[in-house]
């Protein structure tokens, strides 16, 4: 018998690890509690499903809807007319950014399976992270990781999750650079560079692998002693990403805009290519314009309707 359900996911943002976490480097990851994705499931008698989407991001899942559950019903050796509902999907986090709405999307959808006893309450994680793959091509887990978890995370593929709460609250902000990412394009080009120039993708894997333990390093000090540790952290992943070809035209130009007005350090987050910009600032900025704080996102959910 079909449930009525419901459930919000949250975004998330990462500081360092992008793209070598594939190939077994730590990342350090945050859920991003001010963008959010709401799943409602009204069941009806009938084998159609009828989808209501709101939000500002919220026509953006149309098409990615029907794929993904395409997707699950085939792992799950179920059709679709055996699912027939209301499904109600209002979005806040825009999609192509950086920020987890396909991981979001993802969670919600194996939740709500769950919630029907499909798959197990276990393995939602797990059946999230394959659904993924269709927007991802490969997914590490990262991102279904912490949003699953809503808590911050130190992420090595393959392992055990370790939370991790930070000494300090460094001032960091997100801003959209003003031009979309692809994340399957952007992995599949990193992975290209990896095959063509195995030394030189080796070199910028360990690079942003360093970056990590820096950053780690960084906020398990305090804040004197951790900021330019951080910094500097910050920094050798924004080579990294200059390295794969992810931070050219506008993301480029918009970090080169954030620096000139005061920020100290400025890298992609997620996938690059595109999407939103980290920045790093050592006071808080008197201009917030297009600014998002986001570690002020990354441990307090906010009250839900």
């Amino acid at each position: 018998m079909k449930k009525r359900f419901e459930t919000t996911s949250c975004g998330k943002w990462i500081l360092v690890g992008e793209h070598a976490v594939l190939r077994g480097s730590t990342a350090l990851v945050f859920p991003l509690f001010s963008a959010q994705l709401k799943f409602r499931f009204e069941p009806r008698e009938g084998s159609e499903i009828d989808l209501q989407l709101a939000g500002s991001a919220g026509n953006e899942l149309e098409v990615l809807f029907w794929g993904v559950l395409e997707k699950a019903c085939g792992l799950m050796g179920r059709r679709r007319s055996e699912i027939g509902g209301v499904v109600s999907l209002t979005n806040e986090i825009r999609v192509g950014a950086g920020l987890g709405a396909s991981a979001a999307f993802c969670v919600a959808m194996a939740r709500w399976f769950a919630s029907q006893e499909y798959i197990g309450v276990d393995q939602i994680e797990d059946f999230a992270r394959e659904l993924e793959n269709v927007f991802h091509g490969e997914s590490s887990g990262v991102d279904v990781a912490v949003v699953h978890a809503e808590r911050p995370l130190k992420f090595q593929r393959g392992q055990q999750k370790e939370f991790f709460v930070p000494r300090w609250t460094p001032g960091c902000y997100l801003t959209y650079s003003g031009q979309r990412g692809v994340t399957r394009e952007c992995v599949d080009l990193v992975k290209e560079l990896v095959l063509r120039e195995p030394v030189r993708g080796a070199q910028l894997d360990a690079q942003m692998k360093e970056a990590a333990v820096m950053a780690e390093k960084a906020l398990s000090s305090d804040h004197k002693e951790g900021f330019p540790i951080l910094k500097a952290a910050m920094e050798l992943a924004a080579l990294s990403f200059s390295g794969w070809g992810l931070l050219s035209g506008l993301p480029e130009k918009k970090a080169a805009e954030l620096r000139a007005r005061g920020a100290s350090q400025v890298k992609p987050t997620g996938s690059g290519g595109g999407g939103y910009l980290l920045s790093l600032w050592d006071q808080v900025p008197q201009d917030r314009r297009e600014l998002m704080s986001c570690f002020s996102s990354a441990f307090s959910p906010p009250t839900l309707p």
